[in-house]
Protein backbone atom coordinates (compact mmCIF):
# COMPACT_ATOMS: atom_id res chain seq x y z
CA UNK A 1 0.00 0.00 0.00
CA UNK A 2 1.26 3.75 -0.80
CA UNK A 3 2.91 5.30 2.08
CA UNK A 4 0.74 8.24 1.09
CA UNK A 5 -2.54 6.43 1.34
CA UNK A 6 -2.13 5.24 4.57
CA UNK A 7 -2.93 7.81 6.60
CA UNK A 8 -6.44 7.81 5.21
CA UNK A 9 -7.29 4.13 5.96
CA UNK A 10 -9.22 3.52 9.35
CA UNK A 11 -10.59 0.43 10.68
CA UNK A 12 -14.53 0.97 10.14
CA UNK A 13 -13.87 3.41 7.40
CA UNK A 14 -14.34 2.62 3.34
CA UNK A 15 -11.68 1.64 0.85
CA UNK A 16 -12.25 1.00 -2.72
CA UNK A 17 -10.15 -2.08 -4.28
CA UNK A 18 -10.52 -1.89 -7.96
CA UNK A 19 -13.43 -0.05 -7.44
CA UNK A 20 -15.13 -2.14 -5.01
CA UNK A 21 -16.04 -0.29 -1.98
CA UNK A 22 -15.19 -2.18 1.39
CA UNK A 23 -15.11 -1.76 5.14
CA UNK A 24 -11.92 -1.96 6.37
CA UNK A 25 -11.26 -4.44 9.54
CA UNK A 26 -8.20 -3.88 10.87
CA UNK A 27 -4.76 -1.78 10.06
CA UNK A 28 -1.35 -2.02 10.97
CA UNK A 29 2.00 -1.40 10.13
CA UNK A 30 2.23 -3.21 6.70
CA UNK A 31 -1.39 -2.41 5.91
CA UNK A 32 -5.01 -3.23 6.14
CA UNK A 33 -7.88 -6.19 6.16
CA UNK A 34 -10.94 -6.20 4.66
CA UNK A 35 -14.16 -8.84 4.75
CA UNK A 36 -15.61 -10.44 1.66
CA UNK A 37 -18.52 -12.06 1.77
CA UNK A 38 -19.27 -14.85 -1.17
CA UNK A 39 -21.85 -12.96 -2.58
CA UNK A 40 -18.81 -10.03 -3.53
CA UNK A 41 -16.45 -12.70 -4.95
CA UNK A 42 -19.27 -14.05 -6.70
CA UNK A 43 -19.96 -10.28 -8.93
CA UNK A 44 -16.51 -8.81 -8.59
CA UNK A 45 -13.04 -9.80 -10.12
CA UNK A 46 -11.36 -9.54 -6.71
CA UNK A 47 -11.63 -13.61 -6.81
CA UNK A 48 -8.92 -13.77 -9.42
CA UNK A 49 -6.66 -11.34 -7.55
CA UNK A 50 -3.69 -13.23 -5.89
CA UNK A 51 -1.87 -12.13 -2.70
CA UNK A 52 0.74 -9.58 -4.35
CA UNK A 53 -1.47 -8.49 -7.34
CA UNK A 54 -1.08 -4.86 -8.35
CA UNK A 55 -4.68 -3.23 -7.11
CA UNK A 56 -6.06 0.09 -7.81
CA UNK A 57 -6.90 1.73 -4.11
CA UNK A 58 -8.68 4.50 -3.60
CA UNK A 59 -9.17 5.66 -0.10
CA UNK A 60 -12.22 7.33 1.85
CA UNK A 61 -13.16 10.58 0.53
CA UNK A 62 -14.32 12.00 3.97
CA UNK A 63 -10.86 10.98 5.38
CA UNK A 64 -9.35 13.05 2.94
CA UNK A 65 -11.79 16.52 3.75
CA UNK A 66 -10.60 15.69 7.80
CA UNK A 67 -7.09 15.58 6.89
CA UNK A 68 -7.67 18.69 4.47
CA UNK A 69 -9.81 20.55 6.88
CA UNK A 70 -6.75 20.13 9.29
CA UNK A 71 -4.27 21.57 7.74
CA UNK A 72 -2.61 17.44 6.33
CA UNK A 73 -3.43 17.34 3.26
CA UNK A 74 -1.79 16.05 0.15
CA UNK A 75 -3.24 18.51 -2.30
CA UNK A 76 -2.43 22.22 -2.18
CA UNK A 77 -4.43 24.89 -0.79
CA UNK A 78 -6.05 27.11 -3.59
CA UNK A 79 -6.60 30.59 -2.96
CA UNK A 80 -9.51 32.27 -1.64
CA UNK A 81 -12.50 32.83 -4.36
CA UNK A 82 -12.74 36.96 -4.63
CA UNK A 83 -16.50 38.18 -3.21
CA UNK A 84 -19.34 37.93 -5.08
CA UNK A 85 -20.41 41.34 -5.50
CA UNK A 86 -23.45 43.25 -7.48
CA UNK A 87 -20.35 44.94 -9.54
CA UNK A 88 -18.62 41.23 -10.34
CA UNK A 89 -22.37 40.29 -11.71
CA UNK A 90 -23.15 43.11 -13.80
CA UNK A 91 -19.90 42.98 -15.59
CA UNK A 92 -20.02 39.30 -16.28
CA UNK A 93 -23.67 40.41 -17.71
CA UNK A 94 -26.15 38.63 -15.21
CA UNK A 95 -27.74 41.31 -13.77
CA UNK A 96 -30.66 43.55 -15.27
CA UNK A 97 -32.22 44.67 -12.02
CA UNK A 98 -34.30 47.38 -13.80
CA UNK A 99 -35.99 44.67 -16.02
CA UNK A 100 -36.55 42.47 -13.26
CA UNK A 101 -38.44 45.53 -11.29
CA UNK A 102 -35.69 45.45 -8.35
CA UNK A 103 -34.51 48.52 -6.45
CA UNK A 104 -31.85 48.95 -4.66
CA UNK A 105 -32.84 48.86 -0.90
CA UNK A 106 -29.51 51.32 0.29
CA UNK A 107 -28.47 48.97 3.07
CA UNK A 108 -24.67 49.02 2.78
CA UNK A 109 -24.04 47.13 6.21
CA UNK A 110 -23.30 43.73 5.06
CA UNK A 111 -23.67 43.69 1.15
CA UNK A 112 -25.77 45.51 -1.94
CA UNK A 113 -29.46 44.37 -0.44
CA UNK A 114 -32.01 44.59 -3.33
CA UNK A 115 -35.69 44.47 -2.81
CA UNK A 116 -37.94 42.41 -4.85
CA UNK A 117 -41.46 43.94 -5.62
CA UNK A 118 -44.38 42.41 -3.74
CA UNK A 119 -46.38 40.26 -6.03
CA UNK A 120 -49.29 38.06 -5.15
CA UNK A 121 -46.79 35.01 -5.73
CA UNK A 122 -43.90 35.81 -3.46
CA UNK A 123 -45.83 37.43 -0.41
Amino acid sequence: MPGELARYIAVKGSVCVDGVSLTVNAVDARGFAVGLIPHTLAVTTLNERKVGDAVNLEVDLMARYVARLLGAGDEPARAAAPPLTREALARAGYLDDAAAGYTDSGDRSDATCLEAPVSEDNQ
